[in-house]
């Protein structure tokens, strides 16, 4: 464990956006060594464990940020902390067995049936898109290290905007390739920028603002990897970024990763691009209508049961409320 002292930079949520153009470019190539320096071929999906003996193993299950939020909220997530992962597939399928936990375990999960019923309609597309939205090359790995808690507010800067320090870094697990994507910050927005009541011409002129910081974190990755020698069985880190971003595969990773966001996620930024009579009013009752029986047997049932853990929730409170202190 190091200790952050003074001379250790500046957080940089308390500096960000840079002002000039060569602290932009400096904390980008900072960002960009950093990615390339954990991109070492790894054959598992996992996170490292240091054994009583001082050995270090690649043997402890992928654990996210939002992994563990799930679990201290006490839904289960059915990943033991030995699971590793040979596979892409395998691995999304655990990860939507987590957005299925979540309905069935947290009490406030739907607002509703209709709420609940939106919700299972996302995951049945999720698992139907994760056939088209992984790349089947990659799927058997090689995996490498990221960085899954990656914010402003666990990076320091110096007066330059050179990376001096990283925190949280308990949260860095093995992942695929093409779950590398640069963090939505480096634009200057937010998750919620892209998913707020806007009208859709906002959206697109945000997305276009995205790909275009995006694209020139890439030209810096790209010029990074040009001066290393290249990491066999890896490939141009930049190249994989690039045709993740390319397919809009990098929203359908988010929403994997966010089963509290997915519903948001999906329809907003994911719908639009597979079926636009679909995104919006009669169109998404009709997708949710037909999508929700693929969730499971009884799954307009397990709805209404959903549902019913949100009334006998809001009954909790309520009731928790009018006791004495």
């Amino acid at each position: 464990m190091d200790f952050i002292c003074a001379d250790s930079g500046t957080v940089l949520s308390a500096k960000w956006p840079p002002k000039t153009k060569q602290q932009k470019q400096n904390f980008m190539k900072s960002l960009a060594e950093i990615v390339l320096d954990l991109s070492f071929p790894l054959d598992k999906i996992g996170a490292f464990t240091v054994h009583d003996t001082g050995v270090v193993s690649l043997s402890n299950r992928p654990l996210t940020s939002r992994l563990v939020t799930l679990e201290n909220n006490g839904i289960p997530s059915g990943i033991s902390p030995s699971t590793c992962y040979t596979t892409t597939e395998t691995y999304v399928s655990d990860l939507l067995r987590c957005h299925d936990a979540r309905l069935s375990h947290q009490p406030n999960a739907a607002r509703d049936s209709m709420d609940a019923e939106g919700q299972m309609a996302v995951i049945v597309a999720l698992r139907a898109l994760s056939a088209t939205l992984t790349r089947r090359h990659l799927r058997d790995g090689p995996f490498c290290m990221a960085l899954t808690d990656l914010n402003a507010g666990n990076i320091f800067v110096d007066q330059s905007f050179n990376i001096s320090t990283i925190l949280d870094l308990e949260f860095s697990c093995s992942q695929p390739l093409e779950m590398l994507y640069p963090p939505i910050w480096l634009s200057g927005m937010v998750l919620d920028d892209f998913l707020d009541e806007h009208p859709d011409d906002t959206k697109i002129e945000r997305s276009q603002h995205l790909e275009h910081a995006w694209e020139d974190f890439f030209c810096v990755l790209e010029q990074a990897e040009s001066v290393r020698p290249q990491r066999r069985h890896i490939g141009k880190v930049s190249e994989i970024m690039r045709e993740t971003v390319k397919l809009g595969s990098h929203w359908y990773f988010m929403a994997l990763h966010s089963p509290r966001m997915s519903y948001d996620i999906f329809m907003t930024l994911l719908q639009p691009q597979i079926d636009q009579t679909h995104g919006k009013g009669d169109g998404a009752i009709d997708f949710q209508r037909i999508a929700t029986p693929y969730w499971g047997l009884g799954a307009r049932v397990s709805a209404s049961v959903f549902a019913q853990n949100h009334v006998r929730y809001l009954e909790e409170l309520r009731a928790r409320r009018q006791q004495p202190p």
